[in-house]
């Protein structure tokens, strides 16, 4: 079963986020967006606890500052709050696809999503 993430969690990927960002000076939110595939406001709503990303950005910043997800999320590895083991799959598996299926995979669930938005607005969900 997954878990839900505490304000707690969020709280500290917003620190980690902007620490690793603002511990490079050659690094900004722009570049950090181009890198990861969002918009440059998307990586200011992270920051400012305003948005929180989907399982495929997050992947993305992850693996863009070379961090375990874990970290990233304040969990201490030897604890027992880590991503359960069918999330941390799913991750070494998206993450061993070439780059070209990855973005394949990230375009269709970017389509999903629309797809269901448009649904849940339009009152079929």
């Amino acid at each position: 079963m997954t878990r839900d993430l505490s304000s707690r969690e969020w709280q500290s990927f917003r620190q980690h986020l902007t620490d690793m960002r603002t511990e490079r000076p050659h690094l900004n939110q722009e570049r950090i967006a181009e890198g990861v595939g969002v918009q440059k406001q998307t990586i200011s709503k992270y920051e400012q606890g305003r948005s929180v990303p989907d399982l495929l950005i997050f992947v993305a910043l992850c693996r863009y500052f070379e961090v375990d997800p874990n970290t990233i999320l304040g969990w201490d590895d030897a604890g027992p709050q880590r991503l359960d083991a069918r999330t941390q799959t799913l991750i070494k598996r998206y993450l061993e696809l070439p780059e070209n299926w990855q973005l394949t995979v990230s375009n269709l669930v970017t389509e999903l999503r629309s797809d269901l938005s448009r649904v849940k607005r339009e009152g079929h969900g």
